[in-house]
């Protein structure tokens, strides 16, 4: 069975994985919050708010290391192509709605204020033989910076 989880920054910075939902944390309006895993498997549940343009999904894979890749985080995507063997290159997941699936992409959007548009342009990621997750966009946007400007994303 596929794992569907996620996970958010608290607001005092912990990040929390498990189940989200919205809930009323004692006066109205609802609030972005993440049932910890941990008090899941204890038998209660028990939300903990979280920021919610921090909220993000795992996506199913894990990077070689076993760390789980959710969506927002900064992988090193290390690629056997003929022409460029064991070239590096730096990007993070999102969901692409226009494929349905999850993708890799090499820049950041313009302006980036911590929300990443549906809409945007992904690489294909054919040739990426292992990913390490190296931060995620929230934490580390400054992992991305070399992208910008290089030719193919190159860092």
């Amino acid at each position: 069975m596929r794992a569907i989880l996620f996970r958010g920054k608290s607001l005092d910075g912990e990040w929390l994985r498990g189940w989200y939902t919205k809930a009323l944390l004692g006066a109205w309006p609802l609030r972005d919050c993440i049932v910890p895993i941990s008090d899941a498997e204890a038998g209660y549940r028990h939300e903990e708010e979280v920021l919610g343009e921090t909220v993000s999904q795992y996506t199913g894979v894990d990077d070689v290391n076993g760390n789980p890749i959710f969506e927002g985080d900064i992988i090193a995507a290390h690629l056997d192509i003929d022409h460029e063997p064991d070239r590096v290159t730096y990007g993070f997941i999102s969901w692409n709605k226009e494929h349905a699936g999850w993708s890799y992409n090499e820049k950041l959007p313009a302006g980036f204020n911590g929300t990443v548009p549906d809409d945007m342009d992904f690489e294909d990621v054919t040739g990426i033989e292992e990913w390490t997750v190296v931060g995620n966009i929230w934490d580390n946007p400054e992992l991305m910076k070399g992208n910008e400007n290089s030719e193919h994303g190159q860092v």
